[in-house]
């Protein structure tokens, strides 16, 4: 997955210690016993990959017209000194299910199976709905629970910031709201950071958040693999700016997605649906949001263009091009990659769902 930032996390200047720690895992003085697959994909693939280390199973779709019977895993790592039989790289049919044997450095065989699937004609993003969370920790001295969105940390396409706050103490800014009868929605909110900068914003987006001190911006990686084609997108939403402004008159929500061609470390845009407001919608119930995606570039007639303009590192690519990544961003305010905003902006969102025309 390549790191491509369109949006900063606001906070993260503010995290200088916790990297100095290192948790031990399989490299250790003395021979590993661990045979498991950390991470797989191939080339084409949609969504995330689902790895059961207990049922020894990986699970992963790609997109329709995809050659399932000639596919060469792109990405195949395992456990530190362990070994794979078939290799590792080679082509492979997965139009059935394909078994592995992946052997620790002590000898012990695990054997997996891969599925592949053939992602459905108008595919729709894992937990867009927003009504899986789960719960984990960060921080070392006083860990903090709290959640995030997705079934597991493994199979999960949405990332949040939450890990950088709760490192360095503070409580997380985006969190799951109870509607009842098993329906949740996410709750995202600009709050005062804990140090030197003013202001954290609260962002949801399907990526990873990969915690880095040395460049914090990069933490925040955008993207999934993705080969659908949709017209637009739709969710719920409500958003109350906040009152006390840090470099702004009046603070707005970011809701976004792109869709990209990736190809080695090159990205080129085909598509746009952005939407920025400031307009208090109140939390009482839900505004409908729907908003077009633009294939082709953005030109100084379109609304959203001096925003989501592309990168200058970046190039369009051709509009009839399939995407093999998407992005998907949610913001409590704009412009918290600049530490401007509001404090006490709050953004709910629900229900998102890509639409086929």
């Amino acid at each position: 997955m390549n790191p491509v930032h369109y949006k900063k996390i606001s906070f993260l200047a503010l995290i200088i210690i916790t990297s100095l720690f290192a948790c031990v895992d399989d490299d250790y003085f003395g021979t590993s016993d661990l045979n498991e697959i950390i991470e797989f994909s191939v080339p084409g693939q949609s969504g995330s990959t689902a790895i059961n280390s207990e049922a020894a199973a990986v699970s992963l779709s790609v997109g329709n017209g995809i050659d399932r019977s000639a596919l060469a895993p792109n990405i195949f790592i395992t456990s530190n000194f362990a070994s794979v039989m078939p290799d590792k790289y080679g082509i492979q049919d997965f139009t059935d299910p394909v078994e592995y044997i992946v052997r620790s450095e002590s000898g012990i065989e695990k054997r997996w199976t891969i599925t592949v699937s053939e992602q459905g004609a108008d595919p729709q993003l894992q937990n867009s709905d927003f009504n899986l969370w789960y719960e984990t920790s960060a921080g070392l001295i006083n860990p903090i629970l709290y959640d995030e969105p997705g079934e597991n940390e493994n199979s999960t396409i949405w990332a949040t910031a939450n890990y950088g706050l709760t490192n360095y103490g503070d409580e997380p800014n985006t969190t799951p709201v109870d509607l009842g009868e098993d329906d949740f929605a996410a709750r995202l909110i600009t709050v005062k950071a804990p140090a030197v900068v003013p202001l954290a914003a609260a962002t949801l987006f399907t990526g990873e958040f990969d915690l880095n001190i040395i460049n914090p911006p990069k933490s925040a990686i955008f993207g999934i693999p993705f080969a659908g084609r949709p017209s637009g997108f739709r969710l719920n939403y409500a958003y109350v700016p906040g009152d006390e402004n840090i470099g702004v008159t009046a603070d707005e929500c970011d809701i976004y997605v792109l869709l990209e061609k990736r190809e080695d470390d090159s990205v080129s845009r085909i598509a746009t649906g952005w939407f920025r407001d400031g307009t208090d919608t109140g939390t009482s119930e839900w505004t409908v949001l729907e908003v077009d995606l633009k294939y082709g570039p953005l030109t100084a007639a379109d609304p959203e263009f001096a925003y989501a303009n592309i990168p200058s590192d970046q190039t369009w690519a051709d509009p009839d091009e399939t995407p093999t990544h998407i992005s998907v961003v949610f913001s409590s305010s704009a412009l918290g990659d600049s530490y401007e905003g509001a404090i006490g902006s709050i953004l709910v969102v629900d229900d998102f769902e890509l639409i086929y025309n």
